[in-house]
């Protein structure tokens, strides 16, 4: 059993509340019940116009949505929850908010709601606090005909009495956070800045993550509060964790103060980074000129950012969670795979609360980029919501509990789990998995078949490093089945008449002197049994010599060709002369179906990409559903980063081989439908020789002018253990220490598609 750790966050499932479009009713439910929930004012509030809403499905896609829950019924919302069966719910017993108690007859609420919350803070700061003790805590409440009172249900929370709920949430807030009440006629009050509302409580305690290039300290929605659409968007913006306030352009006076004293709030906080200015955001819906002139009637120190947005959040959301941990879990083997079993953090957000609601639906988010101590299984897959059945089934064997996440995965759980069990998927699952949004049929081949087996043999790609010896390589392809070497014509083979020197401080096993040596070398060959020892017997009755191996060898043996029986001590009593035959793997005639320059190909790619969301297969068939396409791929490597995708498609040769015009065709064809699918590509041509010839240069020159980024390996790429930097071009590359494929493809024009008058003395490279 091994061990690894992992990073673990628990946090609140992130809800989508669908209502709809235009329905101030369905936006204040919607609201009321987010004030329920811990994590409640992270939650988008949906709009849905059709059984296919684009913005929505935007929505639902940027905030990385767990789970929708349908505040109306209608024909649009349930014809557009059939499209998202499986974010219905995590579990069976969450697939409505609310589930009736049969002791009690009332409603308990199926998420983490915010009355943990509050049990918490009665426990740490108000239970044994003085008899009149405050707190910063206010119940906000408004006239029923007030002008703004859409706004402030919307801006502060409230809480409904018409829910038939077990707990007072109005009374636990009230009372167990010795909130006060504030009543608003007039103006809005500049002293409720600040101040914990029922909105408020429920993001308490909840760190953002995730989101990029959000500069922002907050900000304010300029708007009109009877404007559904604009109160969605403000909570929207909200919720994507930007603190902001509304003006309401209709009655500016009302708001202005206390909007004045947020933004000098926000003036005040100290930018998060002493040289990147901070920024304050002014978000709205109006046209960009009236946006403007607004402004101008809000100066702030800090700089200003108009947003003028034309979905219903702002891009890049952040994700929230409460604590985050590293975690050991303890990883084995079974006859199915690698399991990994996660004992979960201690959840201290959690009060020792006597309610029975300890069965409540929560997410547990794991970032498992460490190796796991399995090579070729992962619990990082790529980030893409539409494989989360996929992912469920092969991580929790049920389709509704894994969701995908930019950095890893989202376990659905309950707050009294304390340990998970995870199953790692194979990568050629998730290549498969990921080809298949692009309607590729995936199988391994033949060739691929044999590759992973020689990778097995070996134990990785790391130890394939010993066919990075040219010798060692012209050694295996000079022999057939039928022939043999001895110990001296092998190690000769592989000096390669001092070529050899060059791998010198090549490692491949643990070895006690610096350098390595054409012995040690051959030596590794054996242990791995790709070479078996024998000898020549000659026949004591027919005289014909008879090939023996070590296994065959015994008190006597049989000729092949007579069938007499010898006693085999008379014939190696004095013999010295051993010879060594291919066997295992390497014992065809059959060049290894490629296997050699495959794996040292992918060895590259994983060096230059540091194995970090790496997936890679060997040779595949690749089919179009439709029949179009079907060719095969000698390699593929995908990287995943943040969210998105690219993919390395190789053809690879050994020395004398040619990639020809069919074979930079079917690269063509599976990049094409990959790009359809999202998914960016890269067109990798590989051969163990010292250079291309004229005409697979211009194949692949006549794919990059058609848009296709090429990366060149040859035995320059393939040799060294960097392909790059440590060459004798390296400080001329674009990219010497090159950690992507992109930059892979700028040093291959470089190095081998840039116009040859340009690589000449005249025209020097910078």
């Amino acid at each position: 059993m091994a061990n690894t750790y992992l990073n673990v966050r628990h946090r609140p499932n992130r809800i989508g509340f669908l209502v709809r479009s235009n329905d101030m009713a369905d936006l204040e439910a919607a609201v009321s019940q987010c004030c329920l929930l811990w994590g409640g004012l992270r939650n988008p509030i949906i709009p849905i116009t059709s059984e296919t809403d684009s913005a929505a499905d935007e929505l639902i896609r940027n905030f990385q949505v767990d789970v929708l829950l349908p505040v109306a019924e209608t024909d649009e919302i349930e014809k557009f929850m059939a499209r998202y069966e499986l974010m219905r719910h995590p579990l069976l017993s969450a697939r409505n908010l609310l589930v009736k108690d049969w002791r009690t007859g009332k409603h308990r609420i199926t998420y983490l709601d915010v009355l943990h919350a509050i049990d918490k803070y009665w426990a740490q700061e108000f239970k044994h606090a003085v008899a009149d003790a405050q707190s910063h805590c206010r119940l906000i409440s408004w006239d029923e005909n007030d002008p703004l009172r859409h706004l402030f249900h919307v801006s502060f929370g409230a809480y409904r009495n018409d829910l038939n709920l077990i707990y007072d949430f109005r009374e636990a807030f009230s009372k167990g956070l010795r909130a006060s009440e504030i009543h608003i006629k007039d103006d809005v009050p500049t002293n409720l800045i600040g101040t914990v509302t029922p909105a408020i409580l429920t993001s308490v305690e909840l760190t953002p993550y995730g989101a990029t290039s959000n500069l922002l300290t907050g900000g304010v929605y300029l708007g009109d509060s009877d404007d559904v659409a604009d109160l969605t968007t403000f909570w929207n913006v909200r919720a994507a964790g930007t603190p902001i306030e509304f003006v309401c352009l209709k009655h500016t006076t009302r708001c202005e103060a206390f909007v004045r004293a947020h933004l000098k709030k926000l003036d005040d906080t100290p930018q998060s980074h002493p040289n990147i200015p901070g920024h304050i955001g002014f978000f709205t819906r109006i046209e960009h000129s009236k946006a403007i002139a607004v402004l101008q009637g809000f100066p702030t120190k800090k700089r200003p950012l108009l947003h003028v947005l034309t979905n219903l959040a702002a891009k890049n959301p952040y994700q929230f969670s409460f604590e985050s941990e590293f975690t050991s879990a303890f990883v084995e083997h079974d006859p199915q795979g690698p399991l990994v079993t996660l004992p979960l953090p201690e959840r201290k957000f959690l009060a020792n609360s006597q309610r029975r609601n300890n069965h409540q639906m929560m997410a547990v988010s794991i970032d498992a980029s460490s190796d796991l101590g399995y090579p070729g299984f992962t619990l990082s897959p790529p980030y893409r919501r539409t494989l989360n059945e996929f992912y469920s089934r092969e991580i929790m064997t049920d389709p509704w509990s894994i969701r995908s996440e930019e950095q890893g995965i989202g376990v659905c759980t309950t707050s009294s789990n304390k340990t998970l069990h995870l199953r790692p998927i194979k990568h050629a699952a998730v290549i498969e998995a990921v080809l298949g949004l692009a309607n590729l049929n995936v199988e391994p081949s033949q060739a691929g078949r044999l590759t992973d087996r020689l990778l097995d043999a070996l134990g990785g790609y790391e130890a394939t490093r010993v066919f990075k010896i040219r010798g060692i390589r012209e050694l295996i392809g000079s022999l057939n089945s039928q022939s043999q070497v001895t110990r001296g014509q092998a190690t000769n083979a592989i000096w390669n008449n001092g070529q050899f020197k060059e791998h010198e401080r090549l490692y491949i096993e643990p070895r006690d002197k610096p350098t390595l040596d054409a012995n040690s070398a051959f030596d590794f060959l054996l242990k791995k049994n790709f070479f078996r020892a024998g000898l020549w017997l000659k026949c004591e009755q027919c005289r014909l010599e008879n090939w023996l191996t070590l296994r065959e060898i015994d008190d006597r043996w049989t000729c092949e060709y007579c069938g007499f029986s010898n006693i085999t001590s008379m014939h190696i009593r004095d013999r010295g002369d051993w010879h060594f035959r291919k066997s295992g793997l390497l014992a065809k005639d059959n060049n290894q179906e490629g296997a050699i320059p495959v794996v040292l190909s992918l060895l590259a790619l994983g060096r230059v990409l540091d194995d970090t969301g790496v997936l890679r297969s060997t040779s595949l068939n690749v089919k179009e559903s439709t029949g179009a396409t079907d060719c095969e791929l000698d390699f593929l490597a995908l990287r995943h980063r943040e969210g998105e995708i690219e993919c390395a498609l190789g053809e690879a040769k050994a020395a004398g081989g040619e990639i020809n015009d069919d074979d930079v065709s079917h690269l063509k064809v599976v990049s094409a439908a990959l790009k359809n699918a999202g998914i960016d590509t890269h067109l990798v041509f590989s051969k163990t020789a010292d250079a291309f010839t004229p005409n697979e240069l211009d194949r692949f020159r006549a794919a990059q002018k058609e848009g296709h980024s090429v990366i060149i390996l040859t035995n320059r790429e393939l040799e060294p253990y960097n392909p790059y930097y440590e060459s004798s071009d390296a400080e001329k590359l674009p990219a010497k220490y090159a950690q992507s494929l992109a930059e892979m493809s700028a040093n291959s024009t470089f190095r081998y598609l840039s116009i040859p008058e340009l690589n000449s003395p005249a025209f020097p490279h910078d």
